[in-house]
């Protein structure tokens, strides 16, 4: 928002004009400029409490110079005018119906109910529910981080605390864990979710059992995202780069009607990697997106051992999950990517464009079988006739 200002609500220079438009057009060039919806990123350190003998992550912001965060962007915009502040409200409030107090039933009276950033020494609005959260993971002195899996507490120095861990997280229902090549293997001491003797993980970062224990702690948990972040090999980034102008080439009407996710950042969006482009013969090259892949999948079977669904034989593997079954069920997991923060698009629809997409939508491997089984939605039909372009909810984000 660099032609407005808080000064009195007088526009700069550049556009003088901007107060005398309609409050609704002001409206809509406010809500736009939010780019929903955000994406937001949290230090996790483990935090260990005497008291109770226990531990579990406690949460802090990425300092303000380095952080890329959405939230970071709203608390500024919403300043500018009672327009701004209005359009920031609407996009990070949600209705509550109040319930009648004596026999349950809703009583028709609705009330604002505003999530904050899940830490105390920031007062920051987001959107909990269509808001992404990402982790990053932080040692501190030295220590591990320890298991997360209820089945493997008794190896724990101390034990994992769920019930603190879901007090600061229960506003949150979209939650991703950021993954990068030099991460350690799960195997390794140092990783934040390791492995307790599984040797079909290899070299996989992440043990879907531990990242299972850590999730399954978030109260009103909907979707579950691993960010790829690019190595320093030029032909992933070049893959990575493709991929995303492929993306964008997609009208915004087609990338809602595949549910291609997209959350935006204060410098740049994250993208779904389609999981059909994840596992075709067009990176094969590339073992990372794959490997993800295969993680998700045994992470969903992580989140169905219940003890009346298992044999009698396997009762030792049952787990007291905090989640309902149905929740768990209906649990989404993808992969996404970082884009270079441009959201540049091929021209037209050009043949590269038209084979990519045919790949992409229209191809049936035992891979995308997999996953699309793990997310409990069909294959994806082919697109047709994309035209170039993001469309109206694919604009490039707000610069910081």
């Amino acid at each position: 928002m660099a032609d407005v200002n808080t000064a009195g609500d007088q526009p700069q220079q550049g556009f003088p004009q901007f107060t005398r438009l309609p409050r609704e057009i002001q409206h809509k060039i406010f809500t736009e400029a939010i780019c929903k919806p955000n994406v937001h990123f949290v230090i996790a350190r483990r935090k260990d409490v005497a008291a109770t003998a226990k531990w579990h992550l406690a949460l802090f912001p990425v300092p303000k110079g380095k952080d890329t965060s959405g939230y970071r962007l709203l608390e500024p915009l919403a300043s500018v005018n009672a327009v701004a502040s209005s359009a920031v409200h609407l996009a990070t409030a949600k209705v509550v119906v109040q319930p009648e107090a004596e026999h349950g039933e809703d009583s028709g009276q609705v009330q604002w109910v505003v999530d904050k950033v899940p830490f105390k020494v920031l007062g920051n609005r987001i959107d909990g529910r269509e808001d992404l959260v990402c982790f990053q993971f932080q040692r501190t002195n030295g220590k591990l981080f320890g298991y997360f899996h209820p089945h493997h507490q008794i190896i724990n120095l101390s034990s994992f605390d769920p019930d603190a861990q879901a007090e600061q997280v229960k506003a949150l229902h979209k939650v991703a864990i950021s993954s990068q090549a030099t991460d350690p293997y799960c195997r390794n001491d140092r990783s934040v979710f390791r492995c307790v003797g599984h040797p079909n993980h290899g070299d996989w970062t992440i043990c879907p059992q531990q990242l299972c224990g850590f999730l399954d702690s978030f109260p009103n948990l909907r979707e579950v995202y691993i960010v790829m972040r690019a190595q320093n090999e030029v032909q992933e980034k070049e893959d990575l780069k493709d991929y995303s102008r492929n993306f964008f080439t997609l009208t915004a009407a087609a990338r809602r009607k595949h549910n291609l996710a997209t959350f935006h950042g204060a410098d740049r969006s994250y993208i779904e990697l389609h999981e059909n482009i994840a596992v075709s013969p067009y990176w094969m090259q590339l073992t990372r997106p794959r490997q993800l892949v295969a993680m998700l999948a045994e992470l969903r079977e992580c989140f169905l051992l219940d003890a009346a669904r298992l044999p009698a034989d396997e009762q030792d593997r049952a787990v007291a999950y905090r989640l309902p079954r149905a929740r768990r069920e209906a649990l989404v997991f993808k992969v996404l990517v970082p884009t270079d923060g441009t959201q540049e698009s091929w021209e037209g629809v050009d043949q590269y464009f038209a084979t990519w997409s045919t790949r992409v939508f229209g191809q049936v491997n035992e891979g995308v079988v997999q996953l699309a089984a793990v997310n409990n939605r069909p294959l994806l039909p082919p697109v047709g006739g994309a035209s170039a372009g993001a469309g109206a909810d694919g604009g490039a984000p707000a610069q910081g």
